[in-house]
């Protein structure tokens, strides 16, 4: 029985062909710009290039981010150049100098290009509903449910679970595992199967599962009980013939975060000067009211250390002193406390509130060192009360203005999906993590939505 999610038009080959194109332009150019070495020479190359390509077996299922593509891309390219630089090295002809000059730059710029766009068509149609991966899940009950729901979760979701086979701790007599998987797949038409952790899956039944899906077209994959790590933590090493996954330790100092450091120190001295005619306005109007400008509230930095953030104030003054009375209508979870319609925000405040101009003050909190641009959400002093001893890695870095919370849903969002976001920034922190943050939280404060 056959489900309704649309199945994955096959594109890998498609890209390839687009490959094919882009070689034979860049590769016609060298001889448009005269003195081109032998035809026979040209076909040579655009076809070592494009093996290469096809060997690195881009474009086959899985994510494919840009940056991805960009590390395959170059090093496609770089073993060709090698190849191009040993043959102008050893033979010395004149007619080789044109692929280094012109041939393999273009080339390397067009297939990053073709290949940027062929990833943006991706995501765009996996949004869509379609190119995604038709997939079963395979593993212990618990562990799979999880796997089904961070699936659905996925900003770019790749794969669309169309069944699910939950294996008990111990297999039943007469169980077959791999043949009911087989049969699963099968009936459901997959295209993938992940599977999770689960006793019954040993050595010997995983390596029945890949033989028999070998030549199917069925992509395998192994889903270890590591979550919130990205690639580059991970380091993959065999031992006495058998696959291995070693994990880095998140760093947090070194030239990374003098860096970060910097980037605050300016950038929030910068904006400082160019929004203070803005600022001032806002001051005043807040002011109208009768209440302070500015609000200070004590919040929890790195380490568990205690720092007043400063916000402009949208809420009525005295509007701590009424929160008990309000507790019993609180729409947040966990810790959180909410209101999705609040009564003690003023007109002014909620205008602020709308496009996030009440955090502008926090500038200050970030060129003295108290926060950061980006980071976790800062919390309050009660919340860091109610912390496990897990809870306390939110603490290892400094809170920030913006952070994966905010371009993830901001205030949408419950209080075990915003811990899941504030952990996985603490794990994986890195320069281009923070930019891309930046960049998606314009965009976040344009939209508006979560912002109450």
């Amino acid at each position: 029985m056959s489900t309704p999610y649309p199945r994955r038009v096959p594109h890998r080959w498609l890209i390839l062909l687009t490959d094919l194109v882009v070689l034979a332009w860049a590769l016609a150019l060298v001889h448009l710009t005269g003195g081109g070495p032998p035809y026979p020479v040209t076909a040579a190359v655009f076809a070592c290039w494009w093996l290469v390509l096809a060997r690195l077996e881009l474009g086959r299922v899985g994510p494919l981010p840009s940056r991805v593509e960009v590390g395959r891309v170059l090093n496609a390219s770089a073993q060709v150049c090698v190849v191009a630089v040993v043959v102008v090295s050893l033979l010395r002809v004149e007619w080789a100098r044109p692929y280094l000059l012109v041939g393999l730059p273009v080339g390397c710029l067009a297939l990053l290009a073709s290949r940027t766009l062929w990833c943006h068509w991706l995501r765009t149609e996996r949004v869509l509903g379609a190119q995604r991966a038709r997939t079963v899940v395979v593993g212990e009950e618990d562990h799979a449910t999880v796997l089904c729901e961070e699936i659905e979760r996925s900003p770019d979701p790749v794969y669309v679970v169309v069944g699910r086979l939950a294996l008990d701790r111990e297999p039943r007599q007469g169980q077959d595992v791999v043949a009911e998987i087989i049969d699963v797949v099968r009936r459901r038409q997959a295209d993938a199967v992940l599977v999770t952790a689960c006793p019954t899956l040993d050595f010997e039944t995983a390596r029945r599962l890949r033989w028999e899906l070998e030549g199917t077209g069925v992509h395998l994959a192994v889903v270890p009980p590591i979550s919130a790590v990205t690639m580059s933590r991970l380091r993959s090493t065999t031992v006495a013939g058998l696959p291995m996954l070693s994990v880095a330790e998140p760093r947090f100092s070194g030239p990374a975060r003098v860096t970060k450091r910097l980037v605050d120190v300016l950038a929030s001295a910068v904006l400082l000067t160019l929004f203070s005619p803005l600022l001032a306005v806002i001051a005043v109007a807040v002011r109208r009211d009768g209440g302070p400008a500015l609000y200070r509230q004590q919040r929890i930095g790195r380490a568990g250390r205690p720092f007043a953030m400063v916000k402009f104030r949208s809420m009525i003054a005295g509007a701590d002193r009424l929160r008990d009375v309000l507790a019993h209508r609180n729409d947040a979870d966990g810790l959180l406390f909410k209101l999705f319609d609040d009564p003690r925000v003023t007109t002014v405040g909620r205008f602020l509130r709308r496009w996030s101009l009440d955090e502008l003050p926090q500038l200050w909190n970030v060129l003295v060192g108290d926060m950061s641009l980006v980071g976790p959400r800062p919390p309050l002093a009660d919340e860091v009360l109610g912390y496990t001893r897990l809870l306390h890695r939110r603490l290892l870095v400094k809170p920030g203005m913006t952070g994966l919370w905010q371009v993830g849903g901001r205030s949408n969002l419950s209080w075990e999906e915003g811990l899941r976001l504030d952990f996985y920034y603490v794990e994986n922190w890195s320069l281009l993590l923070d930019a891309t943050i930046l960049f998606r939280t314009a965009r976040a404060v344009l939209d508006g939505d979560g912002a109450y």
